[in-house]
């Protein structure tokens, strides 16, 4: 019972990061270095970050995971940084287990999603 409403964010999260995601695929060269790998990776965890509280601020309907969070920190009063590390750990743990691959980018993705998420946020307000 999150009563969270679908809408049009939820929507367009789905298909947008699709989207984008074949796009940039296709046209971003490989990196061939460690460090062009590692800042690839850095600056994608903080793009889909800054994004992920850009679209929340719209109140359109979050996509299916982001309403999870936003669902349970709503509900329990819990905060944005813990509930989405947990989650993304549970992920990752789920997939590891059903016999995937978690590497380091998948890691610092899941250790430090919540808390860009959160602390966007709370500059977002701030502002305000």
């Amino acid at each position: 019972p999150l009563r969270l409403k679908v809408g049009l964010g939820t929507l367009l999260n789905i298909l947008v990061i699709a989207l984008f995601l074949g796009i940039t695929t296709a046209i971003t060269p490989i990196p061939t270095t460690l460090f062009g790998r590692f800042s690839y990776a850095i600056g994608g965890i903080l793009l889909f970050g800054i994004s992920t509280a850009f679209y929340l601020t719209c109140h359109q309907g979050p996509g299916p995971r982001d309403g999870l969070m936003v669902g349970l920190c709503q509900h329990f009063h819990w905060n944005i940084g813990i509930v989405r590390t947990t989650l993304e750990i549970g992920v990752c743990l789920l997939g590891y287990l059903l016999g995937g691959i978690v590497g380091i980018g998948t890691l610092l993705f899941a250790l430090s999603i919540g808390w860009i998420v959160q602390w966007t946020l709370f500059f977002i307000h701030r502002s305000h």
